[in-house]
């Protein structure tokens, strides 16, 4: 959902605010799914010895041992299947445009509340910069995973092809620690013949009078 207001007279509004609902529902593993239980009243000594896996095999060797050594019997499976859920999260965006080629935005990740499983995306708070012209373009992003975790990112863009990275630091500028790294490389491709007049036309093999082209790369 986004809601948008605040015509600059150009491509985009001045103020834009967002909100989105990622990953709702469930895994459901019913095809050769197991669920096991292990539940023990003291601590439990594991030798690392008895729980090397050689195969797919050893899965089957390895959990009857660990039902062993905590449960007290050779089985602990309760079922054929099991559920988990997916990391449901709320996104909150909000972008500001002082200049009809500036875009300003910040963004919030979050858990869902309510939905608290195995599985999540932690929270996640980005603020970005970005500056698009026609042919070309680029921006800077800031971001804090899950309060610890900081890092810098850059996108370029000349025409329809647009890479950059969310981790600048390790990924193009060196480090003496690297925790990860991440490149992404994109190729966008639009009838770029295309124009508007009075709302609908087309320019054919260019630019009509009255007319202005479709700002189909300003994103």
């Amino acid at each position: 959902m986004q809601y948008a207001w605040g015509e600059t007279g150009a491509t985009g509004y001045r103020y834009t605010l967002g909100l989105s609902l990622l990953d709702l529902g469930s895994l459901n593993f019913s095809q050769g799914g197991r669920e096991y239980l292990f539940a023990n009243d003291g601590p439990v000594l594991l030798l690392d010895e008895d729980y090397s896996f050689s195969g797919i095999d050893s899965v089957d060797i390895v959990l009857t041992r660990l039902s062993q050594d905590v449960n007290g019997t050779d089985d602990a499976q309760v079922g054929n299947a099991f559920s988990m859920a997916l990391p449901a999260t709320i996104s909150a965006q909000f972008l500001y445009r002082p200049l009809p080629d500036i875009q300003l935005g910040v963004v919030y990740r979050g858990n869902f509340p309510g939905t608290d499983g195995p599985l999540s995306h932690g929270d996640y708070l980005t603020a970005t910069a970005h500056y698009s012209r026609w042919w070309y373009g680029g921006g800077l992003t800031v971001g804090y995973h899950d309060w610890r975790q900081f890092n810098v990112g850059f996108q370029i863009r000349l025409g329809p092809v647009y890479l950059g990275t969310d981790q600048l630091i390790g990924s193009v500028l060196p480090t003496r620690e690297l925790d990860s790294g991440s490149f992404y490389f994109g190729l966008r491709l639009h009838d770029f013949t295309q124009g508007r007049k009075s709302g609908a036309g087309r320019s054919g093999g260019g630019r009509k009078k009255g007319s202005k082209q479709v700002g189909c790369y300003q994103f």
